[in-house]
């Protein structure tokens, strides 16, 4: 338990943030375009 917040892993949303930014940096780095596994999209 944290003593500062009193939640039990107030880290777990900070993982789910970065997962989130890493995501988006993802999209930006490795447009649609270069894509060539799905010609669907």
């Amino acid at each position: 338990m944290s003593r500062k917040t009193g939640k039990p892993h107030p880290e777990i949303q900070d993982i789910k943030n970065i997962c989130d930014i890493v995501q988006k940096g993802n999209r930006e780095i490795n447009p649609p375009q270069k894509q060539e596994k799905q010609p669907g999209l």
